[in-house]
């Protein structure tokens, strides 16, 4: 969180970001968003015995999470069969909450598609990190 208020006061005096909509809201997506990232962590430790392994599958899946969550390409530009693994990816749901409020002012009733679904994708990875720990631990 503290990293997050930080960025936001850079984003604000440096770059003059117009703040339009709730930051409490926007906190609330952050903390889903490092849930969701803590599932993906748990999942990969618990696929790999090494710290250099570990750190090799992150790249490995960091990379396609960044390209489909629409940051660089729109996912309404993308061909068909490609925006269906983007509902996969985290990152499209924050970038859409974090547009939607810091920059439209946009409320949890205009949000709640991309709330749930980045809390979904959070779960389902954070549960199937859990279930593979506690089968290798339990």
């Amino acid at each position: 969180v503290g990293a997050t208020l930080v960025s936001l006061q850079v984003l604000i005096s440096v770059f003059d970001l117009p703040v339009r909509g709730s930051l409490a809201l926007f906190l609330g997506a952050t903390a889903l968003m490092v849930f969701s990232m803590g599932g993906i962590g748990l999942v990969v430790a618990t696929l790999t015995r090494t710290l250099p392994s570990a750190l090799i599958m992150s790249f490995m899946l960091v990379i396609p999470i960044i390209f489909l969550s629409g940051e660089f390409t729109p996912v309404e530009a993308m061909p068909a069969w490609l925006a269906y693994p983007t509902l996969l990816s985290p990152q499209r749901y924050y970038l859409n909450i974090g547009y939607g409020i810091l920059l439209k002012g946009a409320s949890l009733a205009t949000l709640w598609q991309d709330f749930a679904g980045l809390l979904a994708v959070g779960t389902a990875l954070f549960l199937l990190g859990a279930r593979r720990f506690q089968r290798q631990f339990g």
